[in-house]
């Protein structure tokens, strides 16, 4: 096997793996993976089994399989014809994020059999059923990147054989689909040409030539990164296959650059240019060609194909715009470019040498001096714009790289002499080597003739740079070489009283360098070296006491500066990329950039790069000109590149700029934003604290958040709300906005308001976390929060926020980001609570139920949410109105079928499904045997999610315990069957319910007491002596015995209910009343605040005080308590005024 991995043993790896999990399955599927087709037919065609039923399986891409699947997955071509011929669904997706149906599947795992009876299987539906063409379409022109059209999954995995079945399928030669049509079809903005250039699917790019797709296609087309497909080719690095959740189909890239002999995307270069005639000089938004990003990824096959093909035909400058072609291979390293570049003629620029010693790479040198490229190698580099230059040796010496020097001095043509530097070169090779710390290197350097008594032209000696940058190590190897080329003893006092007395242009000695720098290693070796030649130091142990005290405080600074990873309080949310709405805000693609093009670049030439731009920045602001294109522009970086502009200190000084925000253009601003925003999630807290006394934002996000104006300026102020989010972390940043001068909380209501009721989509979507954050300011305080949601109500907010989600829906899901979708659905269960006539009449319940048909393709906390904006409506809805949405929702049918399949779902799901079903479940028109089914089944529920040997409740636990009672004691209370029914179908009988009441909180005692008073009243449970003898039933008497005269009402009640049942249970004429469900059902996290109807509302709209005086002159429906908040609400209410005319 060669050294990539094939592609057959991903899949064999995948079918071992379903073998291995064979136990877990159910029969029915067992029969499919052991290849039994009789037991399959007669699971299906006597037993009549669902083909179309699920089996929950991790094999790492999907959590969730159908039989289709498994049958594909498993190679059985016998069960996967005879599935489909009994109607199993093909469309049914694998679990998120991939959510692949199965004739995605065939072509992922280029599977052409399956691939030609799936389609011909299709074919047969179609004649039956002609309107299907139009979903089959879809799937095919789909633009999704996870889980896409079959034919650009086929393009990419270079299976020609399922490409020739589709286009001969009736979806092509029917004219459902067209050539034309489908050569649009476009993944993250790249069409087939950039797709199969970047896999290298060479035989796909045949395919399309041979078949004519090329008239579609522009072979020169860019993607959204300014890439042609030649680009792409010559950079070569990426995976034929997908990661499938735990392994791959192919886990390296499909060329590794090194020992390819074939390469596949050299093959792709020589058709595209020499077939299809594809530009070999056209830029990427990195200014480069194609040959120039060969270089770059070190892929010198495609650098060999470009330059045969014709790249170097033209002046070899035209791929030079940005980086010459040999000083790119020097910076990485790439050997093979490099001699590649220098066989053909390549002329190398000055700075190729400086920039392989730069970043190290030794061979990179030995090319360049071999070849003799390099016609001066002792011509100063400036490595750093204003700070110095520095000649080839000077900079080795510099980076202490020993090979490195042994080549420059070791170069016949050109002899250096080691003691001399060209003009403006500030180091010697000796002093730079001693500022390295590399022993061997001064060593070397001393043998070859060195002059260790030199000066720079700083008019330092060595001594002053193994004092601040040396150790013990590197102070001995010095000091023996004093000893090995002095003559006698006056020669080696001389020379040491002389490097004694050397000093630095601010006085220092190299010993007061040692001390001041902390540098307790080269302290103590040069104490001890001098000492040895009759120098005695005064003080010298208290000199040394203070020298250990500060190299402690620069270790512990030094630690603190330079941590790890930098603390991300806050991940932003994503804007989506659409063009409706705000134009500034539309020219944003998404918050998060992605430009690397500083990425290829070291540290150090990062860092002059900042520092230029910094420089640029500072510079247009002074001016008065608008420094977007050419500065902020190129700052919208990545999180790599954020990471180190942070470590590097940089973001101190762009946060700084912000004093300057009067000077700044709103557009200016904008950008700024997004950088901020970005740059604060990798920020050290250190950093931030600095800032933070600074008072740095603090004028500035005063301004924006509660200025006059602030409205005219929406994507000003919807980017400044996220940037504030991501610079205070969390919802905390709400506290903190209300203490900045014009601070008032009428304002923030307002401002998440304003960004709600917007058309921007964008803008919406961060106005969302908003509000969600200034509700969490009144968690506890429900007239605040009812206040709250009454202004929304008000400027008509919920219409726009249902609205948006009915959009997302329509757009399946691509809309609105995920997160964003969870908080929207969030704002929506809440003011369910305080307006459930309002959510209703805006088809809230539709909607919700909408997002519940389609879970799979959700976050989990919006499922959550969708089903709470359910039973909180039906909770808070007059009881008439229960029937007629019951009526008309089918609410029962929906959750109880969700309760049945309580093991998909997780506990606040179950919990809330219970409770919606309590609000339109009708028990006095069950049958018996309905009763029975439905509590054997939330018995199971329950066990499922509060197994027997817990001994610890979560809250949602708790929650689903209290909202099962009802039913529990309902039920139970009406016979002595059905009591006795559920003991007997819960595992440890009345002592799973006695242990969770006695672990349990007061509010699930509350209810849990009543029902075991009913079970044991109605049971036959008290005659059983195992169970009353038991000390958890010893343990509730004794409980309940101590509550029955507690102060607790809810308790005291129930206790006293359980305790007469207990004495009464053998009495069977007796007669008791219980209270069934003694808490009522509303959330422990939220009570709705219900005001008292009267003409007009008692809080102000704007400061929310209690006694209002005056109303809107205009509208009428807003009051206040005093001019002074009209005047504050204006700005905002003149927006919504008009609509309540």
């Amino acid at each position: 096997m060669s050294e990539l991995d094939s592609f057959e043993t991903g899949k064999e790896e995948l079918k071992e793996r379903i073998k291995g999990l064979t136990s877990t399955l159910t029969p029915f599927f067992q029969v499919i993976v052991n290849s039994d087709m009789t037991s399959l037919r007669k699971f299906v065609e006597q037993d009549k089994h669902d083909v179309n039923s699920t089996a929950n399986i991790d094999i790492g891409f999907t959590s969730r399989v159908n039989a289709l699947l498994v049958a594909l997955l498993v190679d059985n071509k016998e069960a996967f014809q005879f599935l489909l011929q009994k109607g199993c669904r093909w469309e049914e997706r694998t679990s998120p994020p991939f959510k692949y149906n199965v004739l995605q599947m065939t072509c992922l795992l280029v599977e052409p059999a399956f691939l030609d009876l799936l389609l011909k299987r299709l074919y047969e539906e179609y004649i039956r059923d002609p309107s299907q063409a139009t979903n089959l379409k879809n799937l095919f022109m789909s633009n999704e990147e996870k889980s896409g059209s079959p034919f650009v999954i086929s393009l990419s995995r270079n299976s020609v054989e399922s490409l020739e079945i589709i286009l001969n399928s009736f979806l092509f030669t029917g004219k459902i689909i067209t050539k034309e049509e489908i050569s649009k079809v476009k993944i993250k903005g790249q069409g087939f040409l950039h797709m199969i250039a970047e896999t290298g699917a060479v035989d796909s790019l045949r395919f399309l030539i041979d078949n004519n797709f090329m008239e579609y296609l522009d072979v020169n087309e860019k993607n959204s990164y300014g890439s042609t497909s030649l680009h792409l080719a010559a950079s070569g690095n990426s995976p034929i296959t997908k990661d499938m959740g735990g392994f791959s189909m192919i886990g390296k890239p499909s060329c590794d650059h090194s020992v390819c002999e074939n390469c596949i995307h050299s093959q792709v270069i020589d058709i595209l240019v020499t077939e299809l005639g594809a530009d070999q000089f056209l830029l990427d938004e990195s200014k480069l060609t194609p040959l120039s990003v060969s270089v770059s990824h070190s892929h010198f096959q495609a650098t060999q194909t470009l330059i045969e093909v014709g790249a170097l035909s033209k002046n070899q400058y035209l791929h030079e715009e940005l980086f010459t072609l040999s000083a790119l291979a020097c910076s990485k390293g790439n050997t093979n470019c490099l001699q590649i570049l220098l066989d053909n003629q390549v002329i190398p620029s000055s700075d190729s040498l400086n920039m392989a010693i730069f970043e190290g790479h030794a061979t990179c040198v030995k090319i360049l001096l071999e070849s003799q490229a390099v016609p001066d190698i002792n011509i100063p580099w400036l490595i750093e714009k204003k700070v110095t230059k520095l000649t080839p040796l000077v900079q080795a010496c510099l980076q202490g790289n020993l090979d490195i020097v042994r080549l420059i001095l070791g170069y016949r043509k050109q002899k250096i002499n080691v003691n001399q530097v060209p003009n403006g070169v500030k180091y010697l090779p000796l002093h730079a080597a001693c500022m390295s710390n590399r022993p061997k290197l001064v060593l070397y350097l001393l043998s070859v003739g060195a002059n260790p008594m030199l000066i720079d032209s700083l008019g330092n000696s060595i001594m002053i740079y193994v004092a601040s940058h040396g150790n013990e190590e590197l102070v001995n190897a010095i000091f023996s070489h004093f000893e090995k080329t002095s003559k006698d003893m006056k020669d080696k006092i001389k020379i040491a009283q002389l490097l004694m007395t050397q000093k630095t242009k601010e006085g220092c000695n190299c010993i007061e360098i040692a001390a001041n720098t902390g540098n307790i290693s080269s302290f103590n070796a040069l104490e001890k070296a001098v000492r040895g030649y009759g120098i005695v130091l005064d003080n010298v142990e208290n000199i040394r006491k203070s020298v250990e005290q500060a190299s402690k405080k620069i270790e512990k600074k030094k630690n603190k500066t330079t941590s790890t990873e930098p603390n991300i309080m806050f991940q932003p949310y994503n804007l989506p990329s659409n063009t409706v709405g705000d134009e500034n805000l539309s020219q944003l693609n998404q918050h998060i950039p992605t430009s690397t093009t500083f990425n290829k670049l070291s540290d150090g030439m990062f860092s002059k790069e900042m520092k230029i731009l910094l420089e640029r920045a500072i510079s247009a602001i002074n001016s008065g000109k608008s420094c977007k294109d050419d500065t902020l522009g190129e700052l919208l970086l990545d999180s790599e590149g954020m990471k180190r502009l942070c470590k590097m200190n940089f973001d101190l000084e762009w946060c700084r700029l912000i004093k300057h925000a009067d000077d700044i253009s709103d557009e200016d601003l904008i950008y700024l934003n997004i950088f901020y925003s970005n740059m604060f999630m990798f920020m050290s807290q250190d950093n931030k604290s600095k800032l933070n006394q600074e008072k740095c934002f603090d004028k500035f996000f005063s301004k924006i958040m509660f200025g006059k104006d602030r409205f005219k300026k929406k994507s000003l102020l919807a980017l400044t709300t996220q940037s504030i989010r991501n610079w205070y972390g969390g919802s905390s940043y709400v506290e903190v906005l209300l203490k900045l001068e014009g601070g008032l909380i009428g304002h923030l209501i307002n401002n998440s308001i304003f960004l709600l009721i917007q058309e921007d989509v964008k803008i919406q979507q961060l106005g969302a976390p908003l509000f969600k954050d200034v509700c969490l300011l009144f968690a506890n305080q429900n007239e605040m929060r009812y206040h709250v949601h009454y202004m929304l109500n008000n400027a008509n907010g919920m219409e726009h926020v249902i609205s948006l989600l009915k959009k997302n829906l329509k757009s399946g899901f691509k809309l609105v980001d995920p997160e964003i979708t969870r908080l929207l659905m969030d704002i929506v269960q809440y003011y369910s609570w305080d307006f459930p006539q309002e959510v209703y009449n805006l088809e809230g319940i539709q909607m919700a139920l909408e997002y519940l048909d389609n879970m799979e393709f959700l976050v989990w906390e919006t499922n959550e949410n969708s089903l709470a904006v359910i039973f909180g409506i039906l909770q808070n809805v007059p009881p008439e109105m229960r029937q007629q949405i019951e009526k008309q929702f089918k609410i029962m049918e929906r959750t109880y079928g969700y309760l049945k399949n309580y093991q998909k779902y997780n506990t606040q799901f179950v919990n809330y499904s219970i409770r919606a079903l309590s609000f339109v479940i009708n028990y006095g028109t069950m049958s018996d045997s309905e009763k029975e089914n439905f509590l054997k089944t939330l018995i199971k529920a329950v066990q499922h999610h509060i197994p027997p040997k817990t001994n610890n409740l979560s809250d949602e636990q708790v929650s689903l315990f209290r909202h099962s009672t009802q039913s529990f004691s309902i039920l139970s209370s009406e016979s002595r069957e059905l009591a006795n029914m559920l003991l007997k179908n819960t595992e440890r009988g009345l002592l799973y319910f006695v242990k969770m009441c006695l672990i349990g909180p007061e509010r699930l005692k509350a209810n849990l007491v009543s029902t075991i008073g009913v079970l044991c009243y109605k049971s036959d449970i008290m005659e059983d002596f195992r169970i009353t003898n038991d000390p958890l039933f010893l343990g509730l008497l004794d409980w309940a015995m101590k509550e029955s005269m507690g102060t607790n009402p809810f308790l005291q009640n129930g206790c006293l209910n359980l305790l007469t049942a207990m004495h009464l249970s053998t009495q069977k004429d007796s007669k008791i009343t219980f209270k069934v469900g003694t808490t009522d059902l509303q959330a422990e996290d939220y009570t709705p605040f219900n005001p008292a109807k009267t003409s007009q509302p008692s809080r102000c709209c704007f400061c929310a005080r209690n006694g209002v005086k005056s109303r809107c002159g205009e509208c009428k429906k807003v009051y206040y308590c005093s001019r002074e908040c009209q005047l504050s609400d204006w700005i905002f209410h003149q927006c919504i005024c008009k609509n309540k005319k």
